[in-house]
């Protein structure tokens, strides 16, 4: 993926992260037996956590290289990670 693509998945979903911590604390309250909506949000999370690893990596090469367009809030960025260690299982 490149660092562009990166880039606005990790602002959309810092800019979303609100609505997605609501979306797993009620899914948290409906979903209490294991099985494949379970399943599908752990590999959801596992996802979220891969692109937002892949982004860090790619934007700290461009800081190295003085070309950083770090456009997202690092605040954000850090309850989006929080979030998704805190739900998948």
């Amino acid at each position: 993926m490149n660092s562009s693509s990166l880039c606005h998945f990790v602002s959309v979903l810092v800019r979303r992260i609100d609505l997605i911590e609501d979306e797993l604390l009620n899914q948290q309250c409906v979903d209490s037996s294991p099985g494949s909506t379970t399943d599908a949000r752990n590999t959801s999370l596992m996802r979220i956590t891969s692109i937002v690893n892949q982004w860090t990596t790619v934007k700290e090469d461009a800081e190295n290289n003085g070309n950083a367009e770090v456009l997202v809030n690092e605040t954000d960025l850090k309850k989006l990670l929080d979030c998704c260690h805190k739900f998948s299982k």
